[in-house]
């Protein structure tokens, strides 16, 4: 409890901060999402509850919050200036590989395989397609890619590159690599909390087209012994839906990867979320693309050498 009255000085500045307090209430209501609204309010009431015998220092309190209140609304509110940039169209996908021809937007694709059937290598591929210049017949676009299993190589990439841009030099190939976005997460709360700073990053970025997540069953062991989902479908569904939601107002395609033990059932039950599939397989020295689309089915051969993947050839 507070020992002695206030002075003038201490009263008025007291009304000052009851005055800030109702105001950050007002404000908070008009915050969309539900989960934004609670965070905000119990981010205030500890606060408050916190200083509410301060006598001396009521004027620095005030100061702190109007500070970090300002510091809080940086990283989740936008101007109007963020918003148009969010929305405005973006680099468009197209051409991005023999499996992928047409224009992608909004796009969810599922890559399904075992070990070592290539598919890491063709994400790889697509992504020195998506940040190679176009006057060297790549797409010019930024590539987000979160890595859960550590399965990425910068390496193999750069060879890529240098196999798409003869004689390459190394101002061109950092511009090329400053266009990827290579994020490792190894728990699923890094993940979750990675989706949600996606809008921010994508708001101040505007050349991503493209965000690749793999692999969806990384976490799943530790997650399910920890007391998490453990149906396996609805595990992937909740990841992706949670992704596609945070990026809903980017229309940015969707490419995840998953291996094929990884399902509950032996349908193509997550088909319902995602908008085409491609299944990896390798039968001795070959291996093979199906991509699955609605009704149709194309299945590809192709080879992996240490350039990277050779030519698909449609198989009839």
């Amino acid at each position: 409890m507070i020992n002695k009255a206030l002075n003038l000085k201490q009263f008025m500045q007291r009304q000052k901060t009851l005055r800030l307090y109702r105001e950050f209430l007002k404000t908070i209501k008009n915050i969309p999402l539900e989960s934004d609204r609670q965070q905000f309010y119990n981010w205030v009431k500890e606060d408050f509850k916190k200083n509410k015998f301060e006598t001396d220092e009521v004027c620095s309190i005030q100061k702190f919050l109007e500070n970090k209140v300002i510091m809080e609304f940086k990283s989740q509110a936008e101007s109007g200036l963020q918003l148009l940039e969010r929305l405005v169209a973006r680099p468009i996908i197209k051409n991005l590989s023999p499996l992928l021809p047409d224009e992608l937007t909004s796009e969810t694709i599922e890559l399904i395989g075992n070990a070592s059937t290539g598919k890491t290598l063709f994400l790889t591929e697509c992504v020195a397609k998506c940040i190679t210049p176009q006057n060297f017949n790549g797409l010019d676009t930024g590539v987000v890619y979160i890595d859960l299993d550590g399965q990425f190589s910068i390496t193999k990439l750069v060879k890529i590159i240098k196999r798409l841009i003869k004689n390459i030099d190394d101002k061109l190939l950092k511009f090329c690599l400053n266009k990827l976005t290579l994020i490792n997460c190894f728990d699923s709360p890094t993940l979750y909390v990675t989706f949600q700073r996606l809008k921010l990053f994508l708001t101040e970025q505007s050349q991503v087209g493209l965000v690749i997540l793999d692999s969806v069953s990384a976490n799943y062991w530790q997650d399910s012994v920890s007391g998490g989902e453990k149906y396996i479908d609805t595990y992937v569904e909740k990841m992706i839906s949670s992704l596609k939601i945070c990026l809903e107002d980017f229309k940015v395609p969707i490419i995840f990867t998953r291996q094929s033990y990884f399902q509950s059932k032996k349908s193509d039950s997550l088909l319902d979320c995602v908008n085409r599939k491609i299944e990896f397989k390798r039968l001795d020295s070959d291996f093979y693309a199906t991509v699955t689309r609605k009704n149709l089915n194309l299945c590809y051969k192709f080879s992996i050498n240490e350039q990277g993947i050779g030519e698909f050839e449609l198989q009839l």
